[in-house]
């Protein structure tokens, strides 16, 4: 079959023929083979991720009156989270004076 595979716009010229003579087997089991191949899965891997996971923003940055305007993503807020670490940092945040 690996063969085969290399040659593969000799089967969708449907020059079945042709492979037979290049690989000295019968027009049958050429035939098998291309039925085999068609029915591959063209993407097997799809078969061990069964979730659709898209990039989805956590803000939208926008321009409004020239300046740019930052809006959280309100459909994902319950997706976000932080790490411990990060969160220890904020806790021990201090508030810095305003000058």
């Amino acid at each position: 079959m690996e063969v085969l595979l290399n040659n593969l716009q000799l089967i969708a010229a449907n020059k079945i023929k042709e492979l037979s003579i290049i690989y000295n087997c019968s027009i049958s089991q050429v035939n098998k083979l291309i039925i085999l191949v068609k029915n591959l899965n063209p993407k097997p891997g799809l078969l061990y991720n069964n979730v659709e996971q898209f990039v989805v923003p956590e803000v939208f940055i926008l321009r409004q009156n020239n300046k740019l305007v930052v809006i959280p993503n309100e459909n994902i807020r319950e997706l976000i989270s932080l790490n411990d670490l990060y969160k220890g940092i904020k806790n021990r945040a201090v508030t810095m004076p305003s000058l």
